[in-house]
């Protein structure tokens, strides 16, 4: 009887698939809300899934009713769908988004969620994205797409795909006594030993190059994206050492992007194209709730104090807001949300722990192989760094117990970063690595309990100053600037750096601050002159304590000539552009062939706005500085440049 019903059930789904071919191939296809030529933000992209679309509602899957309702209440607030292509070049640099751009996922290669998710995609003018994995594609009686089903899936708008492995979802033995692993972290039992290193590496590489090669060969698409199974990279706990190496090289060689975690919908301008993360919508939320869950992750600037605001703070595992605190037990996570683009910042943190219990401040959390924390346990603070696999240890202070807790205040600057313990400074300017440039803010505990009695953030994103030397900044605004633009250079003479020159911007780089020298009067140079100016400013730049601090240089306009020259020589430039020069620019398409070059708006107020906002269609807010007071918003990541005089103070 039981073989009789599997039976019908299998061909009551070959009948529901052929429907669904006929309909696609004889219903006119109305085309998605997509206009990427309307596109100008760079501020990031909400991405959420689906486990699949069911009959009825259920705490795993929404019925195609819950599902509708998602996607029109996603519409009605202003959310884009976009594709995987449009998220990798916004990661790149490439290209801009919707202001509240979405990308919607199906994972597991479900066929209930082609069915039933594509008339609603259809009607709402959304996008989904199927992630596959490929070794069901050739399984009879399961519930999972086919070769055919995604030859059909392609020719509609409605659908991309990306990959989620071939073998990569199953578990593999990993010892003698039986026990399961994951395939893509650890090393497979077989004829009574561990696989070798170079078996391992061989046996996951092949499994991402035959995932793809399998879905491009049926979708007729590139296919640029993969989702790890069990949001696992080879980072988590039982991991091979070199898991995580290994899957990086692999997935970034024939994929543009990678989900790893199912934490928060937020992928922010410097987030980690191989480490991405999306939100696992529950079947039972209303439209309104999905919607309130997003905007709760847009991102902020705004500071945060206390705990009163709950909506700030992104819980996980355990962790409580309670009478103005935070209380951590073993492995809890609290994140301020709307963090994930933070730079520069000032936090200070009453923290107490439990014998035994660790607490971590984690500051510019980019993924969880990029951050910096500072710990905290009964005997000890200690500031450290993470580089994908490596933690590096910047200081240590001992301390010792105190009923009250201890007060920790944070300073990170460029690429410095200050700690003060109990109001008494006891390590900085500690140098950081380039690439832990930004990210989120938050705590996390181990080994017990712990608490935060108080707690205060702000991002504080450093001014660009044109001064002639860091001794002209005021001393109470040092700690508002990121940036210091003195002319050194200029066509009429032979490029030269003085001792008073390099000592100033050694003195700026101990405060975190650049030194960005500026090359006066730089038009209209031949490729000779040019070659001659920058090869004698490289010279002068060549002193072995300067070398490593003047990586950037300014000029006027864009140059061609002596852009491409100082370029080669390694420098990145920072272009000052008034509104012609500006548009020029917007023209080039951002001058995609420099993508570490910057552009300094120097533009009347009146035209200001209007010449941001071309810019923006083609340059990420990132590579922007604006003159103070000439643009009604500042966009998210951009700088402002000021005079030094009208530097505001910081309260010590």
């Amino acid at each position: 009887m039981i073989k009789k019903l599997f039976i019908v059930v299998q061909w009551l789904v070959v009948l529901l698939l052929a429907g669904f071919a006929a309909w696609v191939s004889l219903k006119p296809t109305p085309q998605p809300a997509y206009h990427p030529d309307e596109w100008h933000s760079w501020n990031g992209f909400m991405a959420i899934s689906y486990a699949g679309i069911g009959r009825h509602t259920s705490e795993r899957y929404p019925s195609p009713a819950q599902l509708a309702e998602h996607m029109k209440a996603l519409s009605e607030n202003g959310y884009q769908p976009i594709r995987p292509e449009d998220a990798a070049a916004f990661l790149a640099g490439r290209a801009p988004l919707p202001e509240r751009a979405v990308l919607v996922l199906f994972e597991g290669g479900r066929k209930d969620s082609l069915i039933r998710a594509t008339p609603i995609l259809r009607n709402t003018g959304f996008i989904g994205t199927m992630a596959v994995p490929t070794r069901y594609l050739k399984q009879w009686g399961s519930a999972y797409l086919k070769t055919p089903d995604l030859r059909t899936a392609s020719k509609l708008p409605q659908w991309a795909f990306a990959s989620m492995g071939h073998d990569a979802v199953v578990e593999i033995p990993v010892d003698g006594a039986g026990n399961k692993g994951r395939f893509l972290t650890q090393r497979k039992w077989a004829k009574g030993s561990v696989e070798s290193a170079d078996a391992f590496a061989k046996r996951i590489t092949e499994d991402y190059y035959l995932s793809i090669d399998l879905l491009s060969e049926a979708t007729r698409q590139s296919v640029i994206t993969y989702l790890y199974p069990y949001g696992d990279p080879g980072t988590g706990p039982g991991s091979d050492p070199e898991a995580a190496r290994i899957n990086l090289d692999a997935v970034s060689a024939r994929f543009s992007i990678a989900f790893t975690r199912a934490d928060d919908p937020f992928n922010g301008p410097n987030s980690d194209p191989f480490s991405l993360s999306r939100l696992r919508v529950p079947g039972t939320w209303t439209g309104s709730q999905l919607v309130k869950e997003l905007k709760q992750f847009e991102p902020r600037s705004d500071a945060v104090d206390g705990f009163s605001d709950a909506s700030r703070w992104f819980l996980r595992k355990g962790a409580d807001l309670k009478d103005n605190a935070l209380i951590l037990s073993d492995e809890s996570l609290a994140w301020v949300r709307g963090s994930e683009g933070w730079t520069d910042i000032e936090c200070v943190a009453r923290i107490k722990t439990e014998p035994g219990a660790m607490i971590a401040l984690y500051l510019r959390h980019a993924a969880p192989s990029s951050y910096l924390r500072v710990t905290l346990d009964e005997s000890a603070l200690r500031v450290q760094e993470r580089l994908l696999n490596r933690m590096l240890g910047l200081a240590s202070v001992p301390v010792s117990p105190a009923a009250a807790g201890h007060e920790v205040r944070v300073r990170v600057r460029g690429n410095r970063a200050w700690i003060w313990l109990d109001g008494n400074a006891v390590a900085g300017p500690l140098p950081l690595s380039p690439d832990t440039d930004r990210g989120r803010v938050g705590f996390g505990s181990h080994g017990g309990r712990a608490y935060v009695a108080s707690f205060s953030v702000s991002p504080s994103p450093g001014y660009y100053v044109f001064a002639e030397s860091y001794s002209d900044i005021p001393e109470r605004s040092r700690g508002q600037v990121g940036a210091i633009l003195p002319t050194w250079f200029g066509t009429d003479r032979p490029p030269a750096v003085t001792a008073s020159q390099r000592g100033d911007a050694l003195a700026a780089a101990a405060a975190g601050v650049e030194c960005i020298p500026v090359i006066a009067n730089p038009s209209n140079l031949s490729p000779e002159e040019s070659e001659r100016l920058a090869t004698g400013i490289a010279g002068a730049l060549a002193h072995p304590a300067l070398k490593p601090l003047v990586t950037q240089l300014a000029l006027s306009g864009v140059g061609d000539n002596l852009s491409r020259a100082l370029r080669s020589r390694g420098f990145r430039l920072l272009h000052l552009l008034q509104e012609e020069q500006a548009r020029e620019v917007c023209s080039r398409h951002g001058l995609q062939d420099a993508p570490h070059d910057r552009f300094y708006l120097d533009v009347k107020e009146d035209t200001a706005d209007a010449v941001l906002d071309e810019l923006l269609h083609v340059c990420p807010a990132r590579r922007i500085v604006v003159r103070q007071n000439t643009v009604r918003v500042v966009p998210l990541g951009a700088r402002v440049a000021v005079r030094p005089e009208d530097l505001p103070g910081e309260e010590n």
